[in-house]
């Protein structure tokens, strides 16, 4: 049935952000007024022929060990963005939890993720 409703122009994804894709991410930590931060940004990309809405992106920073140390959601930086355009976004907690050594991004199902709710 896929085809018959791309066909139609009624395009089926099967998750959130399917046809969007993280690019030119980059993480850094800074020290400013005071406090050691934890910046992420980079650009959402629609590579479809369709507006897309935009999900929240989960960050998860993992320590030496691939301990998860810390996890936030990054809130979308629009509804929407139109076919071949990208969305500039942009994220910083303050004083993340320890040696933060790798920082995974995807777009989440999950909606206003609380890191008092994940027990890892």
């Amino acid at each position: 049935m896929e085809k018959l409703y791309n066909a139609t122009g009624l395009v089926i994804y099967h998750f959130d952000g399917e046809g969007l894709s993280l690019e030119k991410v980059r993480s850094e930590l800074r020290y400013d007024s005071g406090l050691m931060k934890l910046v992420v940004e980079g650009k959402i990309h629609n590579s479809t022929e369709y507006t897309q809405e935009i999900p929240n992106i989960l960050a998860t920073a993992l320590g030496p060990d691939g301990d998860v140390l810390q996890r936030w959601q990054i809130d979308a930086p629009a509804l929407r963005v139109s076919p071949g355009e990208s969305m500039p976004f942009r994220s910083a907690i303050n004083a993340p939890k320890g040696t933060v050594v790798d920082l995974n991004l995807s777009f989440s199902e999950i909606k206003n993720v609380d890191e008092r709710d994940y027990h890892p």
